[in-house]
């Protein structure tokens, strides 16, 4: 168990019981005011724990300073005939006359120690000395086992701060970036469709340029505001009635150009009647574009086909082409952000490689899941599988 008060409570049970003591504790050594603090305890008053929290014992003042400057287990066979033993008046007042204290120490640190009391005066045998040291070194390993928790429990929290943090940085500066990137496009557009006078074909093609890589750049800011947005928490689903016929057919309106320019095929079919969804028809939309428009791309000749079909309260959603194809190592992680796959792919057809890590955010927030089945130079197909009515839709991940 990686619960230290549990466990401790267990071997200090444990250890009192077995080694027929009337109570006994563990202490954590804390390195910061080099004192001894009460973690777990057996068979005492809630006021001595109390005093114990309170005033918490020394090297010099306690049974287990002893033993953790011994570097072995010592004992007390009567505590009012020990002269120098600070807390004498406190152990006797509670009514122990034995003691017995065992260091806790792994790797050469001090990481606590076991303390043991009886209300009868005499001594802990040899046999139980040697038991209360196999508790200790089994409370060595709970404690140190349970601040390894802790410390990967703060740096995880760190982390995820930190994320957020990146991800609230980006979608502000995709915000603003994407402003100017807009009034540019515009602009150009503007002087293409020849609103300020014909342009000389020496003028045009520079504008070409400008506009061709403005709008490959606002892309890359619509992505990176989209994920990050998604992360920050700041995207949610807008949940109501859309139709799946509707969203496939907008998809093919949107690509064809695409295809067309490439002298593909692209068709779609949605097999029998599917009824009205309930759902974010626009995310829903953006995710089949985004797989449609990866298709085109990835496909040198052939063709691309959609297809939709409803079974048991799902719609599923397939996206086939007949590209280049993505080999089978590579089909988890180009679902992950920025993961392109083979990086010569990446620079020949370029991308972003955001678009599937969004798409994979958008299907999962529905409720669905997304995955991929490819065979190099053959082809590829996706597919979407959500439910037809998302009732639970999850929170974006943060």
């Amino acid at each position: 168990s990686l619960d230290m008060h549990k466990v401790l409570q267990t071997i200090v049970v444990h250890a009192t019981e077995l080694s027929r003591s009337d109570a006994g504790l563990i202490y954590e050594f804390d390195d910061a005011s080099q004192t001894f603090q009460f973690r777990a305890g057996h068979r005492l008053a809630s006021e001595f724990i109390e005093r114990l929290k309170s005033a918490p014992p020394t090297f010099r003042d306690s049974i287990i300073g002893r033993a953790v400057m011994k570097g072995s287990p010592v004992q007390m066979q009567e505590v009012a005939m020990d002269v120098s033993y600070a807390l004498k008046e406190l152990i006797l007042a509670e009514g122990y006359h034995a003691l017995a204290g065992v260091p806790i120490v792994r790797g050469g640190r001090v990481i606590g120690g076991i303390a043991l009391g009886r209300r009868r005066a005499g001594k802990f045998t040899d046999d139980e000395m040697e038991l209360l040291e196999t508790f200790a070194n089994g409370s060595a390993i709970a404690i140190d086992h349970a601040r390894l928790f802790h410390e990967v429990e703060q740096k995880n929290l760190a982390l995820q701060q930190a994320s957020q943090q990146k991800s609230a940085f980006l979608a502000n500066m995709s915000h603003e970036l994407r402003t100017p990137m807009n009034a540019i496009l515009g602009f150009t557009d503007l002087l293409l469709d020849g609103i300020y006078g014909d342009l000389s074909d020496q003028v045009r093609t520079p504008i070409d340029q400008i506009h061709s890589n403005g709008r490959h750049l606002l892309q890359l800011i619509n992505d990176i505001l989209d994920l990050s947005k998604i992360e920050a928490g700041r995207i949610e689903l807008t949940l109501g009635e859309y139709s799946t016929d509707d969203v496939v057919a907008a998809v093919l309106t949107t690509a064809t150009p695409l295809a067309q320019e490439k002298g593909l095929a692209l068709t779609a079919a949605v097999e029998g009647k599917i009824g009205p969804c309930f759902g974010d028809g626009k995310r829903m939309f953006q995710v089949l574009l985004n797989l449609v428009g990866n298709a085109v791309k990835f496909t040198r000749q052939g063709k691309v086909e959609v297809a939709a079909a409803a079974a048991n309260g799902h719609v599923q959603y397939t996206v086939k082409d007949t590209g280049i194809g993505i080999p089978s190592e590579q089909l988890e992680s180009i679902f992950d952000e920025f993961g392109q796959g083979d990086p010569s792919v990446a620079k020949e057809f370029g991308g972003t490689g955001l678009g599937l890590a969004i798409a994979k955010r958008f299907v999962t927030m529905h409720g669905g899941r997304i995955w991929a089945e490819s065979t190099p130079s053959v082809g590829s197909i996706f597919h979407v599988v959500v439910p037809q009515r998302v009732t639970n839709p999850e929170e974006p991940r943060s």
